[in-house]
């Protein structure tokens, strides 16, 4: 119930489908299909030899570009992005678009990504900047992009890691900014351009990119969907006594209504020819031109017909034209 209540609470202001400009430096990371690691530029967060015994988390703003979905490794999909560990690994599997954890550690280039716990479906290359936070404790891994929750995986806990290594596989991928929490503090306090490399070890075997601070101008997509929906499922999880113990249920449904009608596309209108909402001069000057042989671009003449007689002529202009006139027309 708590947890459900803290998603709840999560969700904020509801958004729907809103860009924001995303501007800064950082670093460009890659990996390639080659045995033995040969060409590859990773973020070390445990620095190899450092146990992580504690509870920690990793958030980063990056953006995910030139995947490689074609090219399989040990007979499956090999583009991949992702938490190596000593004893498991987290990533994004593009392949099927989904998060999960698989029980085997350090998945570099020779091993195939087998997931043992799946979590939902998210759009990782969509050109847009993301800021993916992975929260690894003695109870769970769990995975946020933009503040959702994409995998809760219960099966394979943190326990005594001896590095904490995030790497490209078969796609490139923009840090724009990082974040170390080890044992509730932040060590590194989300991080950009140079400042990046120097607060962890930024390992380049051959990628052309290496240490070299890159400027980064794109967007991010603010899209509240995800949100409600992850706490709708696990509201729905509960038993029934345990729904009434729910204190902010009300704002879950609030936000449920409120992002339908952000995201409500109302019909357009027969007559509305270049579908701005209204009809008018510039509808009826559209139909006219089509009637003597002109097609202007976008003329959709299943709104043409004004008069619903399966023809366009006259008198759908006639029609139109009376309604503009007489204030009936939208």
């Amino acid at each position: 119930m708590r947890e459900t209540e803290r998603e709840i609470a999560a969700i904020g202001e509801v958004k729907y489908r809103e860009e924001t400009p995303v501007s800064g430096s950082g670093i460009v990371g890659t990996f390639g299909t080659g045995a033995g690691n040969t060409n590859y530029s990773v973020l070390d967060v445990g620095n190899s030899g450092a146990k992580l015994n504690a509870d920690y988390t990793v958030e980063m703003t990056l953006r995910v570009t030139d995947v490689d979905r074609e090219t399989q490794i040990g007979g499956a999909s090999g583009a991949f992005f992702g938490m190596g560990c000593e004893n498991f690994t987290v990533g994004f599997d593009f392949a099927t678009n989904k998060w999960g954890v698989s029980p085997t550690g350090g998945l570099f280039a020779s091993y195939a990504f087998h997931p043992s716990e799946i979590g939902t479906t998210c759009v990782l290359d969509d050109g847009y900047f993301h800021t993916v936070t992975f929260d690894c404790s003695t109870t769970a891994i769990r995975v946020f992009v933009d503040g959702s929750c994409v995998l809760n995986a219960t099966s394979l806990v943190r326990e005594n890691n001896k590095y904490c290594i995030f790497y490209p596989r078969l796609c490139t991928v923009e840090f724009l900014s990082y974040a170390f929490k080890y044992n509730g503090s932040w060590v590194n306090d989300h991080l950009t351009g140079g400042a990046i490399v120097s607060a962890s070890t930024w390992r380049d075997r051959g990628s052309g990119y290496g240490s070299d601070v890159q400027s980064f101008v794109g967007s991010k997509l603010v899209d509240s969907l995800r949100a409600i929906e992850y706490a709708e499922g696990l509201y729905d999880a509960l038993s029934p006594n345990e729904k009434t113990l729910v204190s902010n249920h009300r704002s879950l449904v609030d936000a449920r209504d409120a992002y339908e009608l952000l995201s409500f596309v109302p019909p357009i209108a027969n007559g509305d020819i270049d579908g701005d909402g209204h009809i008018n001069a510039a509808d009826l000057l559209a139909i006219m031109r089509f009637i003597v042989g002109y097609s202007d671009p976008g003329f959709d003449e299943s709104r043409a017909d004004y008069n619903g007689d399966e023809r366009i002529n006259n008198r759908d202009v006639l029609g139109m034209m009376l309604d503009i006139v007489n204030g009936v027309a939208a």
